[in-house]
């Protein structure tokens, strides 16, 4: 399955290739051969932009503020491989500085 790659930086860990983008409170990495995507929870911090949206003011699951790096890439993509992830849909948070499956 090919990636839009518009959007997308690159890392390479141990001789394979990663695409990876972050959002708001989401970090999505991707691989192309054999299809496969880790989306990873690291950070909510409440913001002034959610004053009037109650949906995330009643949230209690607030996250540390985390800065997303290359190294921090490279953790969450060997964490997945020791939990043997090799293709497909893997579900991730970042909480306390660990690293917890929530989604197969």
């Amino acid at each position: 399955m090919a990636i839009n790659r518009k959007g997308l930086r690159v890392i390479n860990v141990e001789g394979q290739e990663y695409l990876w983008r972050f959002g708001r409170d989401i970090l999505s990495v991707f691989q192309e051969y054999p299809f496969g995507e880790i989306s990873v929870e690291y950070g909510y911090i409440p913001s002034v932009d959610d004053m009037g949206d109650y949906k995330r003011q009643s949230r209690t699951d607030f996250f540390e503020a985390h800065s997303i790096t290359p190294s921090f890439i490279r953790r969450v993509i060997l964490f997945a491989k020791s939990q043997n992830w090799e293709k497909g849909k893997l579900g991730l948070t970042y909480q306390d500085s660990e690293f917890k499956v929530t989604a197969l």
